[in-house]
């Protein structure tokens, strides 16, 4: 007879003895949290707090942190608890090695900068954030890239770690770069690294373009942190030369856009399919495509900035959205009549465009969108109609500007971009050619070219 067919046998214990039980239980099989050593992110990424005053909460996480019979707090300048754990963990390092005063000077605003021959990664990262005035998102583009080029040279995750995020592989990735100093990025080995990245596309001529174009990426982005103005804010003393300086970029790439689809074609079929059964995907592919509205753009859009008398999108500073840069403030017409008749339809007095019900979370990740899973949907949709690209909403964007400039030129084109310069335009926004040939008078064809039947 199988096991489970057996007649249930029950033992019945008085009360005294059912307790002693439950307690022997308990101790032997409860389940204990694993206890991080300070030395750990995630042991100060519990410890973090928002701090009260009154009736005011600071937006931004702070640590305490007691050592040799003092105590301070630290405002962490950030709301996403994983970075503020990484910063933490930076304080108290630089407080057991190097005291009191040390830390203070470099990890609190207003005080005499630090001076240190081997400043480390970390170090150095955590003062720029507490010093950083622009938008959050481009400094984490920034400090991937440099997160990136340090772990290459220095051969810090050959078998990939960093995205074991069930276990501690990002987190000790993380550390392991943190701790390198400064004065070891050189010019040789970041050289070396060009050359050993390049050298992975083969043969190939496009791969050795992309890969040309990945490169200048992500030099121009963490050298970006060693700027003068960064530099100049953070008042650390940084090795010499600084970590980038003297590093040329790749030249002769090509990263213009060509494109790959009909987007009349994807148009049409937003409007049959798109429109009745998914129209909040088809707002999305409207301010992409009419608009030229970004992602984060559309994603913070509110009805306000909406002004349907003078047909335009007028973009400001809100409660949620910072613009990219001042340019993106300038207003956005929308010539087509029926889209704005759309959203007159859909129209609120107040709150967001698309997805209102969808909450804004001040302590959300900075790649994360409010409307994540819209957005998801649409550019699912758009590549199963066609549009092939890496990133198919920004594709729609980039049709739109080259719309804009077939037909009334470059600098139209980027006017409607809200670009800074027409340079950004016709680099990776435009597929522009020349349409004009030379013509030389009234010269005919030799007598014995056949004319094209073209029929």
């Amino acid at each position: 007879m199988p096991w489970n067919h057996l007649p249930m046998c029950h033992l019945r214990l008085n009360y005294p003895l059912r307790n002693r039980f439950n307690t022997l239980f308990e101790h032997t099989f409860k389940y204990t949290k694993m206890e991080h050593s300070k030395d750990n992110a995630k042991y100060w990424a519990d410890r973090v707090y928002f701090y009260k005053q009154a009736n005011r909460q600071e937006p931004d996480y702070s640590i305490s942190i007691q050592h040799a019979g003092r105590r301070e707090r630290f405002r962490l300048w950030t709301s996403n608890k994983e970075i503020a754990g990484r910063l933490a963990v930076e304080i108290y390092r630089t407080l057991k090695a190097h005291g009191w005063d040390r830390a203070i000077a470099q990890f609190k605003k207003g005080q005499a900068p630090a001076s240190s021959g081997t400043l480390t990664t970390g170090q150095y990262l955590a003062a720029v954030r507490q010093n950083w005035h622009g938008t959050q998102t481009t400094l984490n583009l920034y400090v991937r890239a440099l997160r990136k080029i340090v772990s290459d040279i220095e051969n810090l995750d050959p078998h990939n770690v960093r995205f074991d995020h069930m276990k501690d592989g990002a987190y000790t990735w993380h550390e392991l770069i943190d701790a390198i100093e400064l004065g070891q990025i050189t010019e040789a080995k970041v050289n070396r690294w060009k050359t050993e990245f390049l050298a992975a596309a083969g043969e190939n001529q496009a791969d050795i373009n992309k890969r040309k174009i990945s490169i200048n990426t992500y030099l121009r982005n963490a050298k970006s942190l060693f700027a003068d103005k960064v530099v100049k804010l953070v008042g650390l003393e940084l090795p010499a030369p600084r970590p980038f300086a003297g590093i040329d970029f790749f030249g002769g790439t090509d990263s213009r856009y060509f494109s790959k689809f009909d987007i009349r074609d994807v148009l049409a079929k937003a409007k049959e399919r798109l429109a009745l059964m998914d129209p909040e995907a088809y707002s999305v592919v409207l301010l992409s495509a009419f608009a030229g509205l970004r992602r984060i753009e559309i994603d913070l859009l509110e009805w306000p900035s909406i002004d349907f008398n003078a047909g335009a999108i007028q973009l400001r500073y809100t409660e949620f959205y910072r613009p990219k840069t001042p340019d993106s403030l300038h207003p956005v017409p929308v010539r087509e009549k029926w889209v704005l008749d759309w959203f007159w339809a859909r129209r609120q007095s107040s709150g967001f465009v698309v997805a209102p019900a969808a909450p804004y979370l001040r302590d959300q990740r900075n790649d994360y969108y409010r409307t994540e899973a819209l957005l998801e949907r649409t550019t699912a949709w758009l590549r199963s109609n066609g549009v092939k690209e890496s990133r198919p909403l920004h594709a729609l964007r980039k049709e739109a500007g080259n719309d804009i400039v077939r037909r009334a030129g470059l600098i139209a084109g980027a006017a409607f971009l809200r670009h800074g310069s027409t340079t950004v335009t016709s680099m990776h926004y435009s597929d522009y050619r020349i349409t004009e040939t030379p013509s030389f008078g009234d010269i005919e064809a030799p007598a014995n070219v056949i004319k094209m039947d073209r029929r």
